[in-house]
């Protein structure tokens, strides 16, 4: 996969053919994206008006359909279940501790999950298995079917239909997706809910918060929504407070070695870096507990 391989040259080639997926489908998909966070802000507005609303769960919904959207030219509709019952839904749930489980456990140990008495280990057994199933799943329904819109899998499978050789094969293109639906899912919703969050609790940056969006145009699109200052640098504060990618991330030493602040480094050697710790160096934010409102961002 993608996020896994050490080879520069392969994983050159590999994000080159997926970028061409992206590039092919993104201006197609605006509309339903809007129109999926559209609902999703719909959904917790209702579930708010009964008393509370399970903001997390919405934003993971829209997340998945999202990626499904653009995975598959349709989604996946947890925004219509809310994912409840769902088993891809509670394999995502269950997807970090998955994560943190296969950096410090054989994976054959972790294997052996899905047959434990204790259901939260069973579950985090099963995860892999269970996205992959569905992610393939939804790969035979694009291939029956016609009435799915522009995807990244029907672009780069378009090369079968023209006779050539896909650049993927259907095992490589069901763990890609699947890589995306983990690391897009969770990222983003726990983004959508810390930003939420500090929007809300603060009457100021909401009012600010407003009157920026407000001033979009009727028919917006992503590029005028990059520009607006104030959300983009809420966000990017919240991506420092609250890194959804703050595990470890391993990095393989070359073979030359190298030399970090005095530290000899063999090559061959694996080195982890936390995301987490990186944003709370004290020499570049003074203070890096505390979350810094705008003017200050």
């Amino acid at each position: 996969m993608l996020f896994t391989m050490r080879d520069p040259r392969i994983h050159s080639e590999r994000k080159r053919i997926i970028g061409r997926g992206f590039a092919s489908i993104k201006e197609e998909q605006e509309v339903k994206i809007q129109r999926l966070a559209s609902q999703a802000v719909v959904n917790i507005k209702n579930e708010a008006e009964n008393g509370q609303a399970d903001v997390y769960k919405w934003w993971r919904c829209l997340a998945v359909d999202v990626v499904s959207e653009m995975s598959f030219g349709k989604s996946f509709n947890l925004l219509h279940s809310g994912g409840k019952g769902l088993p891809l839904y509670t394999a995502l749930s269950n997807a970090g501790p998955c994560v943190v489980f296969q950096a410090v456990l054989p994976r054959g140990l972790i294997s052996l999950f899905k047959w434990s008495p204790v259901t939260w280990l069973r579950d985090v057994g099963q995860v892999s298995e269970t996205i992959f199933n569905r992610v393939t799943a939804a790969l035979g329904e694009l291939r029956a079917s016609s009435n799915c819109g522009p995807s990244i899998a029907r672009h780069l499978l378009s090369k079968e239909v023209k006779g050539k050789t896909s650049s993927l094969n259907d095992d490589e293109l069901s763990s890609e997706i699947g890589m995306l639906l983990v690391a897009g899912s969770d990222s983003t919703a726990a983004t959508l809910t810390y930003a939420t969050w500090e929007i809300v609790r603060d009457p100021q940056l909401r009012r600010q918060i407003e009157e920026e969006v407000g001033s979009l145009p009727v028919n917006f699109t992503a590029k005028d929504v990059d520009i607006l200052p104030l959300l983009n640098s809420v966000l990017e504060e919240v991506l420092r407070m609250y890194n959804p990618a703050g595990a470890l991330v391993e990095r393989l030493v070359p073979p030359s070695g190298i030399s970090v602040h005095d530290w000899d480094i063999p090559g061959g050697i694996m080195v982890y870096t936390t995301g987490w710790l990186v944003s709370r160096l004290e020499d570049v934010f003074p203070e890096p507990d505390r979350y810094v409102t705008f003017p200050k961002f």
